[in-house]
């Protein structure tokens, strides 16, 4: 390999080298070809939806969070039957959109279809307990904790539950639910009540078809919360959901939400916890068809998988997924607040992969996890005063390094819910972009976000112009027809005026 000679990257003290900049011009083609491979149609809505979400929030001066949740498919074939995936059910990314919109964030969610969603997890974890995936489907004994079924598992619980309730109550007849109060089978004599038999099969056979939530759906706390916070956030408008499936078309779709957040600055934040895939096959490199799990595949697909002709096992060539955070870091929305998460299975490596993300990408804060804790505790690598780091990173010889930044470790109490955890982290997180926005405001250059108020205004402005003048037209239109119309039926008067007065002479 050639020897490389270093430079700086715009307004950073980030050292690269030739060989990085010829990767990132790469990079950045094929992210654009993905880009270009949405349908236009597709593409000028999604363009629309952003553009109209973002105005909106800005000209308010709101902090604007896009956070992505899920893995990615790398699909193996163009008509796409098997493709690379990964374990991530998007949990952390779904809650993490419900602690911003709790502090008045307005969210962009790239989403992976069928992972996790926001409030939705909550209806899930109700039905199937804590120890559920949080995108698992409704199963067949789900329906019972969801209905009210008349299921045998369903019927034992009441009556545990209707037991303790009685010990408690000492059979009081007065505390007691009257329904389950009746008189013996001659009529209620003496006033001595008798409790009914709930035995399953009576329950069972008053079943009949009915259909309506459990008790334990409706009296769910939680899920009473979770819905009046979505409730809420969809009135004001403040979650914009982007689905995804493919990690081209996350790719495709980061890029597009990342550029029209360039001039929200500082307000913008990026949280990107899904789980993106390190490997993939390009398009022109996949079979056409679906692999054949025996037959020896055409030369179409000599490029992708090769058979060995003495056991038929399967041979894939997979390509590095283009590296994106350069380009969102210094191109995109090279102004934006950027934190990033690192999986590792070794904590001795975590920190050092964790400064690597901020020596290489320019990231303001990397959040580390161990995969078998990754629910239980993290650490945050960021800097201890922003205001300095940043001041420090826009020249040529910065006094501090990402190796002084402390790693604060974050660890869920014991017997809290996964969503305590998640909870701090965003707190924590919330936090320093505030920090990073004050820092904005009090520095050389403003980038808080006024660039995205003017532009908002302006283009509020503008469209009310368009308005106008629309309104303007239609009026000319109005008038001009009313004036046709007179026209029109003077001079049909004047014909039929003519050709009686002919007719009256001859």
């Amino acid at each position: 390999m050639s020897s490389s000679t270093k430079t700086n990257d715009n307004s950073t003290g980030i050292a690269c080298d030739g060989n990085s900049k010829v990767e990132k011009i790469e990079d950045e083609a094929i992210v654009q070809s993905f880009v270009d491979a949405i349908p236009s149609e597709d593409r000028s809505l999604l363009d629309l939806e952003l553009r109209s979400f973002v105005v909106r929030h800005s000209s308010h001066h709101r902090p604007i969070a896009l956070v992505t949740s899920g893995g990615t498919a790398a699909d193996l074939e163009v008509n796409s039957v098997r493709c690379l995936d990964n374990f991530s059910t998007g949990k952390r990314g779904a809650i993490s959109v419900e602690e911003f919109l709790k502090r008045g964030y307005a969210v962009i969610h790239l989403w992976r279809k069928g992972s996790a969603s926001p409030y939705g997890r909550v209806l899930s974890q109700s039905i199937m307990g804590n120890n559920s995936m949080p995108n698992e489907g409704i199963s067949i004994s789900s329906l019972g904790k969801l209905f009210e079924t008349g299921d045998l598992e369903e019927d034992q619980e009441d009556q545990l539950v209707q037991a303790v309730l009685d010990a408690e109550k000492n059979n009081d007849p007065w505390l007691s639910d009257p329904s389950s109060i009746i008189g013996d089978d001659h009529g209620d004599h003496g006033n001595a009540p008798k409790r009914i038999n709930n035995n399953n099969n009576n329950k069972r056979s008053s079943y009949k078809g009915g259909v309506q939530l459990h008790r334990r759906i409706i009296n769910s706390t939680p899920l009473r919360t979770a819905l009046t916070e979505r409730q809420s956030a969809l009135e004001e408008g403040r979650i914009l959901t982007i689905p995804f499936r493919s990690v081209e078309d996350y790719l495709a779709k980061l890029q597009l939400s990342s550029e029209s957040l360039r001039d929200s600055q500082a307000l913008a934040i990026f949280y990107l916890a899904a789980a993106v895939s390190d490997f993939y096959v390009p398009l022109a490199e996949r079979s056409q068809h679906k692999i054949q799990s025996r037959a020896i595949p055409d030369k179409n697909s000599d490029s992708l998988l090769s058979k060995e002709s003495d056991n038929g096992c399967l041979n894939l060539k997979l390509w590095p997924v283009p590296k994106v955070m350069n380009l969102l870091r210094f191109k995109w929305a090279p102004d934006a607040f950027v934190c990033g998460f690192k999986l590792e299975t070794d904590k001795a490596i975590l920190r050092q992969k964790a400064e690597g993300a901020v020596e290489k990408y320019g990231c303001h804060m990397v959040i580390g996890n161990l995969l078998k804790t990754r629910h239980d505790q993290v650490w945050i690598l960021a800097p201890a005063d922003m205001e300095t780091w940043l001041d420090e990173s826009s020249t040529a010889n910065p006094v501090s390094t990402v190796k002084d930044w402390p790693m604060q470790e974050i660890s869920r109490p014991k017997s809290s819910e996964v969503e305590v955890l998640e909870g701090m982290i965003i707190e924590h997180v919330v936090q320093t972009h505030f920090d990073y926005i004050s820092t904005s405001l009090s520095g050389s250059f403003d980038k808080s976000g006024t660039t995205s108020i003017m532009r908002a205004r302006l283009e509020l402005k503008q469209k009310k112009k368009n308005i106008e003048r629309e309104l303007f037209w239609n009026q000319i239109q109005k008038v001009a027809l009313d004036w046709a119309g007179v026209f029109a039926g003077a001079a049909f008067s004047y014909v039929i005026s003519a050709a009686l007065r002919r007719r009256m002479n001859t």
